[in-house]
């Protein structure tokens, strides 16, 4: 079960409001409801369980989120920008990740 709690949303190199960019660019209105997806998705394609996510990260239309799991530790990728994957597109999981 994911806990309840915003993650930091940050810009990488950006000067852009990282809440208007989670949402604009990546479609979530709130860290909660990307961290939710992000937690669907890891446990619908690889079964990995997320306790929590600290933090989120975005740069152009690329994300990086930290979660913890009960392995430890993980750093989740996605982007919105299926084409910069095509080396991926071969791999359901990965390209539902990315798209």
């Amino acid at each position: 079960m994911v806990e309840s709690h915003a993650p930091a949303l940050e810009m990488l190199w950006e000067a852009h409001d990282p809440d208007e960019a989670l949402d604009g660019r990546f479609g979530f209105s709130d860290g909660e409801s990307a961290t939710r997806w992000v937690a669907a998705m890891l446990n619908e394609h690889w079964g990995v369980r997320i306790h929590s996510c600290d933090r989120i990260v975005m740069s152009d239309h690329k994300a990086l989120a930290w979660v913890h799991t009960p392995s430890g530790r993980m750093l989740a990728k996605w982007s919105v920008v299926p084409r910069r994957f095509q080396q991926l597109s071969g791999n359901g999981a990965a390209h539902a990740l990315a798209g």
